[in-house]
Parts: C-alpha cells; structure tokens; sequence
C-alpha cells in the first residue's frame, strides 16, 4: 500500500512537472515580449509591413538594393531611419495595467504589422505591430508576436538620442518608400542621351553619344563632331545626371489617358556605360478644370501648368510629379548643342 502511494506521489510529481514546463514553453518570457531590438540588420533579406487599412509594403534585398513591391528603388532616407530604429530602439516599460485596453484597442484601429525575415528565410524571425505615439510624443507603442500569438501587454518603445515617436518609420504607405532618384551618374559614366519631341520642336529631337571619350551629335540623320559641336552644353547636359530627382510619386495622375494621348511634350533616354537605361516619358500638366486658373499677360486663362510635369518612368511603369525647375535643364534642342 505504502509503494502504491508513493508511486502515486511521484507521478503526480512528474506531471506536475510536466504541465509546468509545459505552460512555462507556451508562454512567452517576459525577454521575448520585450525583444524589440534588432541587431541583425546586416541579415535582413525581406520585410514586409501591413496596416490597418489594407496598405501594404514589400522590401526586399536584391543585387541592385532594397527593391520595393518588387518594382521601385527604395528610398536610402526611409531605409536608414527604419534600419537605424530597428538596431537601436529598446523597450522603455510596459504600458500600464491602467491603459492598456485603451492602448490595444486604438492599436486595433490603428496600427501596423512589420515581419522580419533573414537569410532567404521564407518565415519571419520576428513580427510585431506598431501603434501610436505616447502623450508626450517622444515615444511609441508597440506589441510583439511571440510564436504566432500577441504578447500579453504592449510596450513603450524608445530610440535613444531622439526626441520623438518612431511610428512613420515602418510606414506600409507605398509613396513613402519609393525612392525619389531618377539618375545618380557621374558625366563620365554616362553613354548616350537621346531626346525625342512630340509636336512642337519635333524636328529638334537628337541622339548625344560619348562613346570613345568625344562627343558625337546626331540630328535629322546628321552627325556632327569636333568644332562643330558646342562641348560645353553637351557637358552640361551629361552632368546633370548627377543628382537628379523627382518631386513626388503619383500611383496615378488625372485624366490619365487623356494626359498620355494629348499631351506628350518629350521622350528622355539615358544609357550609361555600366549597360544601365533609363526612360520616362514627359507629359504637360493640365490645371484641374475646377482649379482657380491663372492668367496670362494678356489676362486670359493658363490652362498648363508652367512650372510643373507628369513623368512616366518606363522602367518602373510608373507615374512622377516633376519640376521644370530640376528638369528643365535637360530639355535641349539640338541647335544649341551645335556651334
């Protein structure tokens, strides 16, 4: 009877034991739920970013960079200021006992999903989900997925050395990731320049090649080298690929087919000697009929906008706002590149 009981005593030692180690497994430490630092930047091969009004952001690495929805450079602004939050930022304190279903259910509302995968990975080694801002504004809510299920409170996340809340940084807003850069080419790593008129200044389109360090024009099927050719524009021209970037990023434009039939003013193509090609497609920008539309000198309506462009970038088979002022030093025509 005595061997029964204590053999009794044991197993229920054992599962006991058991059902503690068991719960212990299924229920995150406090570490984990804490865990928001992530200093395996160098690792990181795809994150994706969801919120909650179906926005969706795709980031991933690839030989030629960060690539967004597998279409679009991204930004080099928003990736360092994400990268720089994911390495550094840490959990301040947990929210309160006292806020925390008011924290969660704005998060519910409000708030945005970041997986993070590393190596070629195909599953996440770290998901959590991006709230609001504190009152004070120097901070951000966040809540961490420990296996699949959400942490038991959200936590107060800090980036140290900055006074402000970190939410914008894992925007799953498209517009916000797209990199603004259209060319970043040194004069010398440039090939060819080609320009081709629509309607006005037709006759004016050429082709400018730098291919065995002398500048060579072509225009109406003639060419023209040497003291012909007036270098210092066609330097200029080469150089101002240097930093060249677009105003905004349009998912799309009004009146769009309207725009692409009526209103192309000129093709731009850049080739480098890296084997690289660019080319967007320029179009005029019309005023908003409902728009207060400016006057002329004459005091009669303006119904194109003079100091501003749609771009259609062919590569990425997508829609920019552009400035004549950033722009305008490009659209040559063809005698003023000869002497």
């Amino acid at each position: 009877m005595k061997k029964t009981i204590t053999y009794l005593v044991i197993l229920g030692l054992l599962a006991g034991l058991a059902l503690f180690l068991f719960l212990k497994n299924q229920s995150p430490s406090i570490e984990d739920q804490r865990n928001f630092t992530t200093p395996e930047i160098g690792e990181l091969t795809q994150i994706i970013m969801k919120d909650r009004h179906g926005h969706e952001v795709v980031l991933t690495l690839e030989e030629n960079g960060w690539i967004v929805d597998g279409r679009y450079q991204a930004s080099t602004i928003m990736l360092n200021d994400m990268f720089y939050a994911l390495e550094f930022m840490h959990a301040e304190y947990p929210v309160p006992a006292a806020a925390v279903n008011n924290v969660l259910t704005e998060m519910i509302t409000n708030s945005t999903k970041v997986s993070l995968y590393k190596n070629g990975k195909s599953k996440p080694f770290k998901v959590f989900a991006v709230g609001g801002a504190n009152h004070a504004q120097d901070g951000s809510f966040m809540l961490m997925e420990v296996n699949g299920q959400a942490a038991e409170k959200p936590y107060l996340i800090k980036l140290p050395g900055f006074k402000g809340y970190i939410t914008y940084r894992f925007s799953a807003i498209l517009k916000h990731w797209v990199s603004p850069v259209f060319t970043a080419y040194l004069p010398q790593e440039v090939e060819e320049v080609s320009i081709e008129y629509f309607e006005e200044n037709k006759d004016q389109s050429f082709v400018l090649s730098n291919k065995n360090e002398q500048f060579e024009l072509t225009h109406n099927g003639a060419t023209t080298v040497g003291a012909a050719l007036n270098e210092k524009m066609a330097e200029g021209l080469f150089a101002s690929f240097m930093e060249l970037s677009f105003e905004e990023f349009l998912d799309s434009i009004p009146m769009q087919d309207s725009v692409m039939n009526f209103m192309h003013f000129l093709d731009l193509k850049v080739v480098a000697k890296n084997g690289e090609k660019q080319h967007l497609s320029v179009y005029f920008k019309p005023f908003n009929v409902n728009d207060n539309l400016p006057l002329d000198k004459e005091g009669n309506p303006v119904f194109i906008d003079p100091l501003k462009l749609y771009v259609y970038n062919n590569e990425s088979q997508s829609f920019f706002g552009i400035q004549y002022y950033t722009f305008g030093k490009l659209f040559l025509k063809a005698d003023q590149l000869k002497n």
